[in-house]
Parts: C-alpha cells; structure tokens; sequence
C-alpha cells in the first residue's frame, strides 16, 4: 500500500468515525501535497458539507469536477450542497 493509500485511508476512517473536522485537515495535508488528488478533493468537499462549509465544499467540489467532470459522487454532492443553500453556518 502506498502512503498516499494509507494517508486517505486514514482520513476516509476518520471521517466514518464522525471527526469530520480532523478529518478534514487530513485531506488538506494531502491536497498541499498533491492538489489534484481527486479522493482527497472529494473528501475534503464531503466533510466541509457535513461542517456546513458550504462555500468551501462547493469550491473543492468545482475543482475536482474541473478535472473529471462525470465524477458522479461529486455531481450528487453539489446537488446537494446547492439545495442546502451556499450560506455557511457556524462551524460545528
């Protein structure tokens, strides 16, 4: 396994587990690394969504669809990000 593999693996658990925020800094210490990871860009977007960071979901959600533009769970993602309004509510 990679450590690329291991490093999301371990974001992905994290956020499973419901640490949405810690697991976000987990897919930004990957995207500083390689900005265009599309599994940490889709992570990172799904756990500002459940943050209600909606202006920053939809900003990494534009960039991974910029880079694959039938990513399916991205589309689904900013349906949803799009219905729940872009204001952000106070960080949980």
């Amino acid at each position: 396994m990679t450590q690329l593999r291991t490093l999301l693996d371990s974001a992905y658990h994290t956020a499973k587990q419901g640490y949405y925020k810690d697991a976000l800094d987990e897919f930004r210490l990957i995207l500083n690394h390689d900005p265009g990871q599309q599994d940490a860009l889709y992570g990172a977007a799904a756990c500002a969504f459940r943050l209600g960071q909606n202006i920053l979901a939809e900003e990494l959600v534009s960039r991974l669809l910029k880079r694959s533009p039938r990513h399916e769970q991205a589309l689904a993602l900013r349906e949803r990000i799009a219905a729940s309004g872009f204001s952000d509510a106070e960080e949980k």
